[in-house]
């Protein structure tokens, strides 16, 4: 299978350009393990000495500072080959060049191996005027990948921030004393029916307890401490996650006015939870 990427990228110590990387992915002699061949086009930048290969499986979030692997340094080469990869993992790949003084690149758009889920809506970088509404739209699987969806959208421009699930009500806890007030008066009520005292007291405590009852020592009543769980910004820095399931969309009705929000979508495979295949991340201001 051979997956094809347009890359053109600027760097902050020299230009860098990856027009294509072009992977080539096949079967080894070992039943489960992959064989990867990368090649990209050499950068026009005189100054560049080499290239470093980052991958790592199961997400796209790669970064220098923290990889799940070790990058491969390739010298002035511009390809390379992986060998012996566990299959039955996404992979995912970015380049970086570096000088002759150590001075590396930051690294390029990421590729993967196999199919990702593309974004359709909202496009990357739009602004939606302020609009409270958004529909979430994604593309949906090949037939052969049996898949189901999570959609993660907030204000963190990472999205791995602690995750808030969507709200789901909690049951109102009964407070003790709450319902001793209530059997306090019932009883006053009952037993004073001569005496308006004992009636006005009865009533009193019947009144306090009902409502001691409803409030309760529970929690927030939407399942989430500190705020909606369908406002992310409602709390800095906060990723909703949606599940899905087989659907390739999710509607939004409460978004934050003058917010910028970021998106993905992972879809994890049905027979094999661990197998993951992860979006890129798309950006909107609301």
């Amino acid at each position: 299978m051979t997956v094809i990427s347009q890359f053109n990228k600027l760097c902050n110590f020299f230009k860098f350009s990856l027009t294509a990387i072009c992977l080539t992915v096949c079967f080894s002699s070992t039943a489960s393990a992959l064989d990867i061949d990368l090649a990209w086009d050499a950068s026009s930048e005189l100054s560049i000495t080499g290239y470093k290969l980052y991958y790592q499986p199961n997400s796209r979030n790669i970064s220098i500072e923290k990889n799940e692997t070790i990058p491969v340094d390739v010298g002035d080469q511009t390809s390379a080959t992986l060998t012996g990869l566990p299959d039955n993992q996404v992979y995912y790949f970015a380049v970086s060049a570096y000088d002759q003084m150590g001075n590396e690149s930051p690294l390029s758009d990421v590729i993967a191996n196999g199919w990702t889920p593309s974004l359709i809506a909202p496009e990357h970088g739009t602004n939606q005027e302020g609009s409270s509404y958004v529909t979430f739209v994604w593309d949906t699987a090949p037939s052969n990948y049996p898949v189901s969806y999570t959609l993660y959208y907030g204000t963190d421009p990472q999205l791995n921030s602690a995750v808030v699930p969507l709200a789901i009500p909690s049951p109102t806890k009964k407070n003790p004393l709450a319902l001793l007030l209530a059997l306090l008066a019932v009883t006053y009520l009952i037993f004073g029916q001569k005496r308006i005292k004992l009636n006005l007291v009865g009533a009193t405590c019947l009144f306090f307890g009902l409502v001691a009852t409803g409030c309760g020592g529970g929690g927030s009543g939407d399942g989430v401490s500190g705020g909606s769980a369908n406002n992310p910004a409602a709390a800095p820095q906060t990723t909703v996650a949606v599940v899905a399931g087989k659907s390739d969309y999710h509607e939004v009705y409460d978004l934050a006015p003058a917010t910028t929000y970021y998106w993905k979508v992972i879809a994890i495979d049905d027979d094999n939870p661990g197998l993951r295949y992860e979006s890129d991340t798309f950006t909107f201001t609301n």
